[in-house]
């Protein structure tokens, strides 16, 4: 567990968290800050989490994914990452990400479990449809589909039809 009682100042230094459950407790600035387990990792809510360099959060496959949890199940933690992020096989919930740009993880195996700010974890998805038709006769589709990372989703048409015209209508 981490908990800095004023002693500790970030400097270039790595910590690295090896136990089983692990708790962050505070507002904390790392220069480096590691973990890589598949076990389970919880975050004061509310507290910062500053990294200035690099910041490698992994567990170890898909079926063995490090959990990142706030203390206080809907209540936010949030993280600063200033410098790289190396992060794999992740299941994160109740986190913000307080950088700018998004943290893009989608091809890393991790996990969306919900009430996440700032993060892209999941690929979005879209309902497949197949349509017919009779010529000269109007037809309408609604189209759906579901973002793991609850962001808004926008649609666009791949394609135009081949005969005839499309109208979007919202």
């Amino acid at each position: 567990n981490w908990a800095n009682s004023g002693g500790f100042v970030s400097g270039t230094e790595t910590v690295t968290l090896d136990g089983s459950d692990q708790m962050i407790s505070g507002s904390n600035t790392f220069y480096n800050l590691t973990k890589i387990s598949g076990n389970l990792l919880t975050f004061q809510s509310g507290a910062v989490q500053t990294v200035a360099d690099t910041v490698t959060l992994k567990g170890t496959s898909a079926g063995s994914r490090l959990i990142l949890r706030s203390d206080a199940p809907g209540a936010r933690w949030r993280i600063d990452p200033q410098g790289t992020y190396n992060f794999a096989y992740l299941d994160v919930s109740d986190s913000e990400n307080i950088a700018v740009p998004k943290i893009d993880i989608v091809t890393t195996g991790s996990k969306a479990s919900g009430n996440n700010i700032n993060w892209n974890i999941e690929i979005p998805t879209a309902a497949a449809q197949s349509l017919e038709g009779t010529e000269d006769t109007p037809m309408s589709v609604s189209l759906s589909g579901a973002d793991g990372d609850g962001d808004p989703l926008t649609f666009k048409a791949a394609s135009l039809p081949a005969h005839g015209t499309l109208w979007v209508t919202y």
